[in-house]
C-alpha cells in the first residue's frame, strides 16, 4: 500500500481552467472525499487520478512512483462509476473475474479471488446469477466486487450511489467503509451527497470554482469552516447568514443583526471590523425559539417539518426566512417568536473576501 500524492494539479479545457493549484496527500487506508456544487472541478479531478484526463500541470505520485502521464491501465487504479455496466450475459462470478481474466490470470485463481471477495461483500449464493436477477444494491456490490478483486493501489468512486435511493445508501455506506478499510488502500470518493461525505469520509476536500476551499475531518469542517462558503455548504439544513455589524459595547464587542445584538467572545481580528459591516452565520441547531420576540429576531412561524427525532420549523423575520431546528414535538401556532442564537457559536465571515474572521 502507498500515499497518493498530487502535487500542484492544474487542468485547462482551452481557455476554461476547471481544476487549479490541486494539492493533497492520502495516506494509506484513508477515505477522503471530495464534496462541492455542479462544475467545481471534483470529477475532473478524480478523472486525473485514474488517468482518463491528463493533467495540463502538476504531478501526480503513487509512493515515489510518478504516474502523471501513465495511461490508466498502468496506473492500478481501480474505478466505480454511477453507471454500474454489468455485463448481462455474463454470472456475477464472472462479472467480478473479467478484469483478472484481462490481466491474464489463470482461472483457479481469478475463481479464488472472486470466491474470497464475495464473501466480504456478503453476494457468495448469487455467483451463479446474471445481473437481471439482482436488486440495485446487489448490483452495487457486485461492481464494487469487481474493483475489489484487483487488489488496487488507489480506489477511486464517481458518485457511485447516486441513483439508489435513501435507504439503500444507507444500508450501503457502511459497507462501502468496511470493504475500502479492510483491503487498506487509499480511497478518493466523488459526490454531492454530503451526507455521504459526512458519514464515511476521514477527511472531506470541499472545493469550489476549481479550487480547494478547505480539506478537514467532517466534525472540523462542521464546527470550524474556513469561509462562508464552506459553512453554508456543509450541514443539514444549511447555515443561516445575515448582514450583521460590529459593535463596541461597555463589556466588550457585540454583533449586531437588525434591532437586535449578541455579545460576542474576543476573537483576533475582530476588533478592526467595529463599526464595519460583516457577515453572522449560525447553524439552524443553534438556534432556541423562545415565546420572548423581544429577545432576538422576530419571527413569524411558517410551517413546521416533522422528522421523527426533531423538526424542522420555518419563519419568516425581517432578516428574511430562517430554519431552525425544533424538537421533535414543536408545532408553532402561525403567531410570532423570538429566535435566539447561542452567542458562543455564531461564526462571522469578512462581507468581501467570505473568509472566517477568528
Amino acid at each position: 500500500m502507498v500515499q497518493v500524492h498530487a502535487q500542484g494539479l492544474r487542468k485547462e479545457f482551452g481557455s476554461l481552467v476547471a481544476v487549479e493549484e490541486f494539492d493533497l496527500t492520502i495516506d494509506e487506508g484513508e477515505f477522503v472525499t471530495l464534496v462541492g456544487p455542479s462544475g467545481c472541478g471534483k470529477t475532473t479531478t478524480l478523472r486525473m487520478f485514474a488517468g482518463l484526463e491528463t493533467a495540463t500541470a502538476g504531478r501526480l505520485l503513487f509512493g515515489d512512483r510518478d504516474v502523471t502521464d501513465l495511461p490508466p491501465q498502468e496506473r492500478d487504479v481501480a474505478l466505480l462509476f454511477q453507471d454500474i455496466a454489468l455485463y448481462p450475459h455474463m454470472s456475477v462470478r464472472d462479472n467480478m473475474a473479467y478484469g483478472l481474466k484481462i490481466a491474464g490470470y489463470a482461472k483457479p485463481d481469478r475463481y479464488e479471488r472472486v470466491e474470497e471477495t464475495a464473501d466480504l461483500l456478503q453476494i457468495t449464493d448469487l455467483l451463479d446469477n446474471r445481473p437481471a436477477d439482482l436488486s440495485g444494491g446487489q448490483q452495487q456490490r457486485v461492481a464494487l466486487g469487481r474493483s475489489m478483486v484487483r487488489d488496487p493501489a488507489l480506489f477511486l468512486f464517481d458518485e457511485p450511489m447516486s441513483d439508489l435511493d435513501a435507504k439503500l445508501k444507507r444500508d450501503l455506506r457502511p459497507l462501502f467503509e468496511e470493504v475500502t478499510k479492510e483491503i487498506g488502500c487509499p480511497t478518493l470518493y466523488v459526490t454531492h451527497d454530503q451526507e455521504e461525505a459526512m458519514t464515511m469520509s476521514d477527511r472531506i476536500v470541499v472545493m469550489d470554482d476549481g479550487r480547494i476551499a478547505q480539506v478537514g475531518g467532517p466534525e472540523e469542517l462542521y464546527d470550524d469552516p474556513d469561509s462562508e462558503f464552506v459553512g453554508t455548504f456543509i450541514g443539514q439544513p444549511t447555515m443561516q447568514t445575515f448582514q450583521g455589524r460590529v459593535v463596541e459595547e461597555r463589556d466588550g464587542l457585540a454583533v449586531e443583526v437588525g434591532e437586535h445584538r449578541w455579545p460576542v467572545s474576543t476573537r483576533n481580528g475582530l476588533a478592526e471590523y467595529t463599526d464595519r459591516p460583516i457577515r453572522v452565520g449560525v447553524r439552524p441547531q443553534d438556534i432556541s425559539v423562545t415565546e420572548d420576540t423581544s429577545g432576538g429576531l422576530a419571527g413569524e412561524h411558517v410551517l413546521d417539518e416533522p422528522l421523527g427525532d426533531r423538526t424542522n420549523s420555518f419563519f419568516d423575520t425581517p432578516e428574511g426566512r430562517v430554519t431552525v431546528v425544533t424538537p421533535k414535538g414543536f408545532r408553532g401556532e402561525g403567531r410570532a417568536y423570538g429566535l435566539r442564537p447561542s452567542s458562543s457559536e455564531l461564526r462571522l465571515f469578512d462581507p468581501d473576501s467570505g473568509l472566517r474572521i477568528r
